[in-house]
């Protein structure tokens, strides 16, 4: 007894004077894999603390500003984030009720009974047991406490891998904002590259319904056959074909969109009936550089957070190799007379302090330590994993931009030329100089060729998205007020 009492007294100086070490590893930042500058090719200029926040705003398209703050405002999967941020922030309270003291309080009564075996074994006075009930309520209530001291920091690390939890899903609520704003803007850019075709395939039915009536008109002056005809109504043909498709793909992307909003998919069915052009970004822009990269994408932070996490937990987990101690304590009353109980006559309690040691557990700790460890060296491979991937997105959205940006100029040589080619060959046809098979290649290029000029100006667009998202989307200098969840 007096060997355990000297233990108990001194894993209590430990306490006192602080001596004892917290266990596990302290976490370090990892350091990232770096590179010196992205390839911006002059295409685009690259700067430290570039703002980038509410990027789409930079496309003057008022529609599509109302559309993102609806998808910002309603959002399912902007909603869940917002929850599992709450989540995190309650386990982390929960956490740090571990530092302190736990009081319940509770009451009881039961009925008590005594054979007469046992009122002779009670030793109680010959006088009592005469007189003795055997049957008596028994009647208890109060208070009791513990106290466990951190001794070696298990509950500190246990906060610290809850803090971490929260920094995961905050940076999860900004991942998804940054996929939102990007699929919002991607399929708004898109449905007006949808509606820029329609036009153009119904600009030149109009066109192609001109050239048959020519040809009508030249074979009943007996100048043409029947066969160029019947050519002009076939590529009439084909050309109304596409508008189905066209259509039929303009509705999907208005349902695509109204889910992103977060409502039913008809929701925007009435909406994006006007057709402007397809937006475009100014050619100023200014993205940041690898640092940036660094502080601003969600993903990253989300990694960082989580191999913080896991570092904690190896703390945790060798906590099960040291001692525990607590504090326990107990007041109330215990009473077979409830009217008569008092303070003096039904008083109990208890206090003192109690300690646990596994001292033999068949490896169990250990393999816990390991896999902990284990799960932490994941993380850090995760963490660089998400870096390289980062830079590999920033890269590939500066290229299709500037190789983008040279085929667009090509592609619009190309219209001119086609416009003129198609201009030229009515002409001629006209006058008897080409025949009709040159009319109907000119018109299948020339609508070739603008189709092609506009995909070209979206991809555009979709490049410079791409490249917003891949540097977080600003949302690093964002706030969320998760209250109005």
């Amino acid at each position: 007894m007096k060997n355990i009492q000297i233990v108990i007294l001194s894993v209590i100086s430990c306490v006192i004077f602080s001596g004892c070490t917290t266990v596990g590893p302290n976490y370090q930042s990892p350091v990232p894999p770096k590179i010196e500058s992205f390839s911006t090719d002059g295409a685009i200029k690259a700067s430290e603390g570039a703002n980038m926040a509410d990027w789409w705003k930079k496309l003057h398209d008022p529609q599509l500003n109302e559309l993102i703050e609806h998808a910002i405002a309603n959002n399912h999967d902007i909603r869940i984030a917002f929850s599992r941020i709450l989540e995190a922030r309650a386990n982390k309270g929960v956490a740090q009720s571990e530092q302190l003291p736990k009081i319940n309080a509770g009451a009881s009564a039961s009925a008590l009974r005594l054979s007469e075996t046992g009122l002779e074994t009670a030793n109680l006075p010959a006088s009592a047991v005469e007189n003795f009930d055997p049957t008596q309520e028994l009647y208890e209530g109060g208070f009791d406490a513990s106290w466990e001291v951190d001794l070696f920091g298990r509950v500190k690390r246990s906060i610290e891998a809850a803090d971490a939890e929260i920094g995961i899903s905050e940076a999860g609520l900004e991942d998804a904002m940054v996929t939102l704003l990007s699929e919002v803007a991607r399929n708004y850019v898109e449905i007006r590259l949808v509606q820029a075709k329609i036009d153009i395939t119904e600009t030149n039915l109009e066109l192609q319904r001109k050239t048959l009536d020519l040809s009508v008109k030249r074979f009943n002056q007996g100048m043409d056959t029947r066969l160029n005809i019947t050519r002009s109504e076939a590529l009439i043909a084909d050309t109304e074909a596409r508008i189905p498709a066209l259509k039929a793909k303009e509705k999907i992307l208005r349902h695509r969109i109204a889910t992103l909003l977060g409502e039913t998919p008809n929701y925007l069915n009435q909406v994006l009936d006007n057709k402007p052009e397809i937006p475009s970004f100014p050619n100023d822009i200014v993205v940041g550089i690898p640092a940036d990269l660094l502080r601003n994408r969600p993903d990253i932070r989300s990694a960082e957070r989580g191999l913080a996490a896991q570092v904690a937990r190896i703390g945790i987990a060798e906590s099960d190799f040291y001692p525990r101690l607590r504090f326990n304590g107990s007041v109330g009353l215990s009473t077979v007379d409830i009217q008569g109980a008092t303070l003096d006559n039904s008083w109990i309690g208890s206090f003192g302090p109690s300690f646990t040691w596994a001292i033999l557990d068949g490896g169990a700790i250990r393999s816990r330590v390991a896999a902990a460890d284990a799960r932490a060296k994941t993380a850090l491979v995760l963490y660089e994993r998400v870096v390289i991937r980062a830079y590999e997105e920033v890269e590939n959205a500066l290229v299709e931009h500037a190789e983008e940006l040279r085929r667009r100029e090509h592609l619009k040589q190309a219209v001119s030329a086609n416009m003129d080619a198609n201009e030229l060959s009515s002409r001629l046809y006209s006058s008897g100089l080409v025949d009709y098979i040159n009319v109907l290649d000119t018109q299948r290029e020339l609508l070739k060729t603008q189709e092609t000029l506009i995909e070209s100006n979206a991809i555009v667009t979709y490049s410079i998205i791409s490249l917003y998202k891949a540097f977080g989307g600003g949302m690093a200098s964002r706030e969320f007020d998760v209250s109005k969840l």
